[in-house]
């Protein structure tokens, strides 16, 4: 399927914590999870968490899935999570998460699968910022994103900022019961009529 969104430029990214056009966000989120996804209500679900539980909503447990790979067949680990979420507090990474990304003290692994986050104060809303898409999980020391490298339904052939991206089908998707179409071909076209033409 060719795909045309409303935005594009040079721009573009395939890095989660810079995304900030609508095409980065559908992009990205065919190429990466996060630990939790907002539904049609905007309530967290868990995606690549398969629990998360707090106390007093300022130390928080993610334990993962255990069946997710990497594009490139590394398992998803806590220590992915822990480098995906700190980075957003790197002023140099320049995140545009940062201010959400502060109210997080410490994130640390406390097992292969398990990540303990500690907040400077209470939010009961953590899962929902989790499920945000500046949160994506990334492999652990990614500093790179030429392409991407993600855990999700389709794997980046290619990436051309302000000019395409091409996302064929992962045959290992974690989820079964999704990423039907072979390949994506996704474009940025400003102009309502030109989009509609093509």
């Amino acid at each position: 399927i060719r795909v045309a969104g409303n935005s594009t430029s040079t721009a573009d990214t395939v890095d989660p914590a810079k995304q900030s056009l609508s095409t980065d966000y559908s992009r990205c989120t065919m190429f990466y999870n996060g630990l939790t996804r907002l539904d049609e209500t905007l309530a967290p679900q868990l995606e690549l968490a398969a629990s998360i539980e707090d106390t007093k909503a300022t130390d928080w447990v993610i334990k993962l899935r255990s069946d997710v790979r990497f594009h490139d067949g590394k398992p998803l680990t806590a220590d992915d999570v822990v480098y995906s979420l700190m980075r957003h507090k790197d002023p140099a990474v320049g995140s545009k998460a940062k201010a959400l990304a502060d109210q997080i003290v410490e994130a640390k692994a406390t097992a292969p699968n398990e990540v303990r986050v500690k907040l400077n104060a209470p939010n009961a809303d953590f899962p929902v910022v989790l499920g945000t898409y500046h949160f994506l999980i990334i492999k652990d020391g990614t500093k790179e994103f030429a392409t991407a490298v993600g855990t999700g339904p389709y794997k980046c052939k290619e990436f051309s900022p302000g000019i395409r991206s091409v996302a064929t089908r992962n045959g290992e998707y974690w989820k079964s019961d999704k990423a039907f179409l072979e390949e994506i071909e996704f474009v940025g076209i400003p102009d309502e009529s030109a989009r509609l033409n093509a």
